[in-house]
């Protein structure tokens, strides 16, 4: 429909659009950045208005599922979709009975996933149901937990010194942030935007677009610049640490600028390192990531998470 359509009317005869991945690769200007700001900040990102919440709400949704179950036999307690699982975890091999599940998705895989509802302060409840029947009043067995998850993704990892992000994620998620509401692509990944003649940007897909927090769109875009631009031209996790090549870094550097005219209060960078922090995690669980771009993210969140 009306995506084809902007698609095509980006073009050029003979030009098709490219995704922002393709035109930094070949050439990592800071410029497309700034002009995707220009473009769509007027009316999306800069009509905020006063948000506090709790960093769960907005950021939880980056990260993997709560719970991952099989179906069992026998019965146990009850996972209602309406209570957080943060505090009363199942843990790894208890058998669950789920109920009062509805928002219920089938994975391409044929797996469901499963939503609860939010309460007030409180993310709502995912789980990963691997089975494609109705889980409602079934058991289900544990066989992976978001903490065991993320740790096998990092499992050989180096920090290199850095303190580990990971076991300061749940205050992270519990932290009260005063911070600003807006339109927000929901999805800002480098596929969804496109670059034609001139420099013209554009934007696709927006199956996730809604009022949040303005910072998410910049974080995820920055976690996969470092995944999918940056890891690429770094030939080793140390090298990125301690490299202050300027074709490089000057993408991230632009980000944050762009970032800080979003803040709450621009003298406090906080809000967005607390951004940056969940999205490099949450971008852990993407299949599609090499260990090395994966091993990035990781030193990312934690250099992020120490100056928080």
């Amino acid at each position: 429909g009306a995506a084809a359509l902007q698609y095509t009317f980006i073009g050029a005869p003979g030009h098709s659009p490219r995704s922002l991945r393709q035109a930094l690769l070949e050439n990592p200007d800071p410029a497309l950045l700034i002009k995707l700001f220009e473009t769509f900040g007027p009316n999306w990102w800069m009509q905020r208005r006063s948000y506090t919440f709790r960093l769960a709400m907005e950021y939880d949704r980056m990260l993997h599922a709560h719970l991952v179950l099989e179906p069992a036999i026998g019965r146990g307690k009850f996972l209602e979709a309406t209570s957080l699982v943060a505090g009363n975890t199942p843990q790894l091999g208890e058998i669950v009975t789920l109920r009062g599940f509805h928002h219920i998705e089938r994975r391409p895989d044929g797996h469901l996933s499963l939503r609860g509802e939010a309460t007030p302060g409180q993310p709502p409840v995912r789980v990963r149901w691997l089975a494609s029947v109705d889980p409602n009043n079934s058991a289900g067995r544990v066989v992976a937990t978001r903490e065991t998850l993320l740790r096998g993704f990092v499992r050989d990892f180096d920090l290199f010194g850095l303190p580990d992000p990971l076991e300061r994620l749940p205050a992270l998620l519990s932290e009260t942030v005063h911070g600003t509401q807006s339109t927000i692509h929901g999805d800002l990944n480098l596929e969804n935007i496109l670059v034609g003649p001139g420099g013209f940007v554009w934007l696709i897909d927006f199956a996730q677009t809604r009022d949040g927090h303005p910072l998410f769109d910049f974080a995820h875009l920055e976690a996969e610049i470092i995944a999918q631009v940056i890891a690429p031209q770094i030939t080793s996790p140390i090298d990125y640490l301690t490299q202050q090549q300027e074709s490089i870094h000057i993408l991230r550097s632009t980000l944050h600028e762009i970032a800080g005219k979003c803040l709450f209060n621009p003298t406090q960078p906080r809000e967005y390192q607390l951004s940056l922090t969940l999205a490099c995690l949450g971008a852990l669980k993407f299949a599609n990531l090499n260990p090395h771009a994966k091993h990035l993210l990781y030193l990312t969140a934690a250099h992020t998470a120490k100056t928080l």
